[in-house]
């Protein structure tokens, strides 16, 4: 599976939702098609916009500036805690 597609499925998004996918990310219609299908890889700010939608990022502007770079530490000290643990 494609990581278009794989994007689509764990935000629970069928086939019949691939410019609805796009669009959360950006991207439009005929792009989304081309990254369904498998034609056309996605960039890395592509895969950059999947992460703020995941995490619910707030759009950067300065006034959110320090909130965004807030949770950045706040989850880079989450992954040092979970790396310590080791393996679950």
């Amino acid at each position: 599976m494609n990581e278009f597609r794989e994007f689509m499925l764990l935000m629970g998004l069928n086939g019949k939702q691939v410019a609805k996918a796009g669009e959360l990310i950006g991207m439009g219609r005929p792009t989304a098609l081309m990254c369904y299908s498998g034609e056309r890889r996605l960039t890395k700010t592509e895969r950059l916009a999947i992460t703020a939608v995941v995490s619910q990022a707030s759009p950067w502007s300065p006034d959110t500036h320090s909130q965004i770079a807030a949770a950045g530490k706040v989850m880079a000290a989450v992954k040092d805690v979970l790396r310590a643990a080791g393996p679950a």
